[in-house]
């Protein structure tokens, strides 16, 4: 049976649809959910049992589409689902949630987290956390004080910890990495200096990267097949960059996971996700790949 997908894949669940910034870089910048939701945990479990059922290995599991999943009411309970079933997750946060008690929970689980934390941090001022991150000037100081409770832990428990600083590519951006450079890479801390993103054009005209291919055959970044993608009502869907999900191929609580993924009604949505929406992406391209050109078996290769 072709279920379109690789031997190793990835899984991203969107456990709430709501987040407690709103980055001038996302969609929660510019819009907002039309009310909060939280995925139930029944759902949540029959999405595990039916992925974890599929005659693939799942690599990885993310809490997230663009929130901050540690802010889900069932963050701990869906980590000790993931436990139970040999799962990995793949740890992404706005680290402004970086309590003690999240922390300890995930020094206590480091093979959980394959040992890696991948932080969103645009600047550490304050007047400029509110302009760039939508959050109040007090949220970048419960954000430094997160980053410096993990700092000491990097070297001693070998962690793959990586601030993210996106910004507008001007001068404040290049100022903003040289500070958090100074002030955190002596703990280990690798700090990105990151372009934002137009989300394949789902971000325009607030982001425009100005792609306009005339026909997508692959995807570097694995997105057709070595990804799923759940919405928080249920929705898999066909790409992280589809922030309504209207390429959706099925419900998860009305259809079997299986004949989702083996439905003309997938095929015909990746097709139109690829007319309408992968043109405009930067990881896509006009010509087919390898087999071993979208590999997703290791942290250091998923977007």
């Amino acid at each position: 049976m072709d279920l379109g997908l690789k031997e190793k894949i990835s899984i991203q669940i969107e456990t709430i649809n709501y987040c407690n910034r709103k980055c001038k870089f996302c969609f929660f910048g510019h819009w907002e959910p039309l009310s909060n939701l939280v995925m139930p945990m029944t759902l949540y479990e029959r999405i595990l049992d039916q992925v974890c059922d599929l005659p693939v290995t799942v690599n990885l599991v993310a809490h997230s589409s663009y929130a901050d999943p540690t802010i889900d009411p069932h963050f701990f309970e869906r980590l000790e689902m993931l436990k139970a079933r040999g799962l990995g997750y793949w740890n992404i946060t706005n680290g402004t949630n970086l309590t003690e008690e999240v922390l300890d929970y995930f020094l206590d689980n480091l093979p959980l987290i394959r040992r890696f934390f991948l932080i969103d941090v645009p600047t550490l001022d304050g007047a400029e956390y509110q302009e760039l991150a939508g959050g109040p000037a007090a949220q970048a100081e419960k954000l430094r004080q997160g980053l410096h409770r993990l700092g000491p832990h990097i070297k001693p428990k070998s962690i793959n910890a990586r601030l993210i600083v996106l910004g507008w590519c001007d001068e404040a951006h290049h100022r903003n990495v040289a500070a958090i450079k100074a002030e955190f890479e002596p703990y280990g801390y690798q700090v990105i200096l990151a372009a934002p993103s137009d989300r394949a054009g789902e971000l325009r005209p607030f982001i425009d990267e100005k792609i306009e291919r005339q026909t997508v055959a692959a995807c570097t970044a694995g997105h057709f097949d070595g990804f799923l993608y759940f919405g928080v009502s249920g929705n898999l869907y066909g790409c992280c960059h589809d922030y309504t999900q209207r390429f959706t191929f099925g419900n998860v609580k009305r259809t079997k996971l299986l004949d989702i993924l083996t439905s003309d009604q997938r095929r015909e949505m990746l097709e139109a996700m690829k007319a309408q929406m992968c043109r405009r992406c930067v990881s896509a391209v006009e010509s087919p790949l390898p087999d071993a050109a979208t590999p997703t078996d290791s942290i250091e290769t998923i977007p």
